[in-house]
This record gives structure tokens, C-alpha cells and sequence, in this order.
């Protein structure tokens, strides 16, 4: 998820459930109203391979889809799609492990914490530093996964998140996946 664009433009559990139809949509022309958001059929077409990512799809057994879905938002012209998974005895290392290995084997790069100088490049990282050496099986939420990779010369970046799970009731134990173009008027990155 996107930490640093406003909250109101993340993908979180409600904005996926809103954004489900605007993947089923994704075929309709521009001469239709579509609800999703999305400007034209290229950004419909956008949301729907990112919706169609390995990052955003692949998950380890036995993680489910809790949600799903992908859009435009309006205001802001950012383009995403995410899914929100549970499982049941979470291992956040395991999942940030499987994850960040998807995304680096599809070309993306991992995006430096803040604090980190921009000279520092993933060759030159520990591998597991990204994964909250401090906690063996859990990770904070600075401990967020952010990627970037330039696609039709655009900038796209995706995350994993583990929200706060005391929000999902029964379906505590999920994380997010998402994957996003920033809009115009949004700063790049996560």
C-alpha cells in the first residue's frame, strides 16, 4: 500500500471491495459509464495486468483471498489493484519472503526505507534485511515491503502490508498486496 500517498487513495479492504467491479469492467468502452474510476479503456486495461500480477496473485498454501479488485481513482488518477489474503497461523517472514522473491525474479527492485541513502542498491543489501530481523516471525509495519519497476515508461510500484490485524475481526491474521501508477499529482513511491 502506498505510505505515503493519503490514506483516501490507498487500497485497503473497503476501497477493494468497491474496486471489484472495475476488473470485471475492464472491457468496457469509454461511451459506457463504468463506475471504476478509470478515465479510458488504457487505464482499465493498467489496472487489469496489474490486477493480473504474479506478486498480486501468487500466494503461499494455505493463504486465501479475503478480497480483491482494481481501479482508478478519479481524483487522483492512480491506477491499482490488490488482494487481501488470510491465513490462519500467519508467518509474515514466510509471506515477505515469498513475496520479495516473486517480485525481484519479475524485475522489480526494492524501494530504500527512507532513512536509507539512495546510493544503496539491492546488490549491496542483505538480503533479509528487508524481512524485520528483529522479530522472528513477525514484522512492524516499517517493516512494509515496497517495490518499484518502470512499465510502458511509466514508474509502478507494489507493496506488501500487514494491517493492523484488530480491524479484520475473525480474518485477523491477512496481509495486502497491491501494486499502483501513482496519479499526477501524487509523489512516487510508497
Amino acid at each position: 500500500m502506498p505510505g505515503q500517498v493519503p490514506k483516501k487513495y490507498r487500497l485497503g479492504v473497503a476501497a477493494l471491495a468497491a474496486l471489484t467491479a472495475a476488473v470485471a469492467l475492464a472491457g468496457c468502452s469509454d461511451a459506457r459509464p463504468s463506475g471504476d474510476g478509470c478515465a479510458n479503456d488504457h487505464d482499465r486495461q493498467r489496472a487489469q495486468s496489474l490486477a493480473s500480477l504474479p506478486f498480486i496473485t501468487a500466494h503461499p498454501d494455505p493463504a486465501e483471498v479475503v478480497d480483491q479488485g482494481g481501479g482508478c481513482g478519479s481524483d487522483s488518477g492512480q491506477i491499482g489493484a490488490g488482494r487481501e489474503y488470510y491465513w490462519e497461523n500467519l508467518d509474515q517472514r514466510g509471506v515477505a519472503a515469498f513475496h520479495r522473491a516473486i517480485a525481484m525474479q519479475d524485475g522489480w527492485t526494492v524501494v530504500p526505507a527512507p532513512a536509507e541513502s539512495q546510493a544503496a542498491s539491492n546488490a549491496a543489501r542483505d538480503p533479509d534485511a528487508d524481512l524485520g530481523a528483529a522479530r522472528p516471525s513477525t514484522l512492524s509495519e516499517d517493516d512494509d515491503l515496497c517495490f518499484t519497476k518502470t512499465i510502458d515508461g511509466s514508474a509502478a510500484f507494489m507493496q506488501l502490508e500487514f494491517p493492523d490485524s484488530s480491524i479484520h475481526g475473525a480474518y485477523g491474521n491477512v496481509y495486502t498486496v497491491s501494486a499502483w501508477f501513482p496519479g499526477p499529482s501524487e509523489s512516487p513511491g510508497c
